[in-house]
């Protein structure tokens, strides 16, 4: 299983980028309006733990797949 404190980062992660996108608007406003919230760290969790990686570490391996590629512009994939 996944350590409670790699969770709660990714809880923490996942608020954030739903501040940054829908709240202050910084990025990824083409295709928006965009939702991230508990639905997208239960798939990042069910990802590590079918592939067996559940370090921090890993953690980060996962971000691609549940987040980055949903955005429309490559300008706001690099962000």
């Amino acid at each position: 299983l996944i350590d409670d404190d790699i969770v709660q980062k990714m809880v923490t992660f996942t608020s954030l980028l739903q501040d940054a996108v829908m709240v202050q608007r910084l990025f990824g406003q083409a295709g928006s309006p965009w939702e991230f919230n508990l639905r997208d760290v239960f798939r990042w969790c069910e990802l590590m733990v079918s592939e067996n990686r559940t370090s921090f570490d890993d953690a980060g391996e996962f971000v691609d797949a549940i987040y980055i590629e949903r955005f429309r512009t490559e300008a706001d994939r690099e962000m």
